[in-house]
């Protein structure tokens, strides 16, 4: 293998590493609380530089980013660490990633960034699941 292989190859493998690390953090026992627990797709080859992270908390069902606006480029690993103040599902169009959110409880969401484009970031609540609202937007930009 040539040196760059060899470094793209590493840059891989410490970046599972990583991913698996954080999904073992999260996960806990099944005794545990359901919001403990982690959804990660992970791209084949992980570049540990590529791993893009955002704090995202939702109060009275809106986004706190101000704009509320999640932008990566085409490549990079999104990590979301989300928290709401009320149990809802949380959801981003054509991605169609989507995970349940317990009050008061962090959960991780992780994805490859593969397609570009504007996408919705949705919620629904319990009581109106058929209603989505639309609390922000993921910006994939394409590589410069």
């Amino acid at each position: 293998m040539s040196t760059q292989k060899n470094k793209n190859f590493l840059v891989g493998i410490v970046g599972l590493i990583f991913l698996a690390m954080v999904a073992f953090t999260f996960m806990g026992t099944e005794d545990e609380s359901v919001g403990n627990q982690i959804e990660i797709e992970v791209a084949k080859e992980v570049d540990v530089e590529k791993i893009k992270e955002f704090e995202i908390n939702i109060v009275n069902r809106k986004m706190t980013l101000d704009p509320p606006l999640i932008s990566v480029e085409v490549g990079d690993q999104v990590l979301l660490n989300i928290k709401s103040d009320e149990n809802l599902r949380f959801h981003i169009h054509e991605y169609d990633h989507e995970t349940m959110l317990m009050a008061d409880e962090v959960k991780v969401l992780s994805f490859p960034a593969m397609l570009p484009g504007r996408f919705d970031i949705e919620i629904h609540s319990g009581e109106e699941e058929e209603k989505a609202i639309l609390i922000g937007f993921l910006e994939v930009m394409p590589k410069a």
